[in-house]
């Protein structure tokens, strides 16, 4: 597929953390003071003379407001408009089944907790409709807790219980797909 819209592009970690100070209008002075360090020291930095250390690349991604990975790998991130996000998204997805989507989706997103709970609080359904019926029983939630104590303990009927469950979870998941996504997932699932 064609790429319609770069949404980032590689740098060095100078360029990326200059650009960043300057689009907050702060002075080199201002952020050095802020990350603990001489003005000489922050300068080189953005020079691209020395790099700072992982514990400083943590303060200048909270002061610059930027992540730590655009600072390691060198890609400054760029978010759209929302109506323009929702635009392109609706184009481009016209050819994309749902599957995909959903598989660009988690290709592109770095904390998938963070995601779904932002998901559950634009969801028009309750919580307790998204929460799977099958839950495992108070005996199941004891052993998978001495489990983690004790790796060695093993108990086969509740092991084949557990294994029953997930493929049934996974069943209705590939049951709920249609014809595409589903060709989709099993071709991906091969290659696993």
């Amino acid at each position: 597929m064609k790429e319609i819209f770069k949404l980032d592009k590689k740098m060095a970690l100078n360029d990326v953390i200059r650009n960043a100070r300057l689009k907050i209008n702060l002075k080199q002075e201002d952020a050095a003071n802020l990350v603990n360090v001489t003005v000489q020291t922050y300068s080189k930095w953005e020079n691209g003379k020395t790099e700072p250390k992982a514990s400083q690349i943590a303060k200048l991604s909270e002061i610059l407001s930027i992540s730590t990975d655009e600072i390691c790998k060198g890609k400054e991130n760029s978010k759209l408009e929302l109506i323009e996000f929702m635009k392109m998204v609706s184009e481009i997805s016209r050819g994309t089944s749902d599957f995909e989507l959903k598989m660009a989706i988690w290709e592109s997103i770095d904390d998938d907790n963070r995601f779904i709970n932002n998901l559950r609080n634009h969801s028009s359904i309750p919580d307790r409709y998204l929460i799977a019926e099958q839950t495992p029983d108070q005996e199941q939630l004891f052993y998978e807790s001495d489990k983690e104590k004790n790796p060695a303990l093993y108990d086969e009927r509740l092991e084949m219980l557990k294994d029953q469950r997930s493929h049934l979870e996974e069943e209705e998941f590939i049951n709920g797909l249609d014809g595409q996504s589903r060709a989709a997932y099993e071709s991906i699932k091969t290659k696993v």
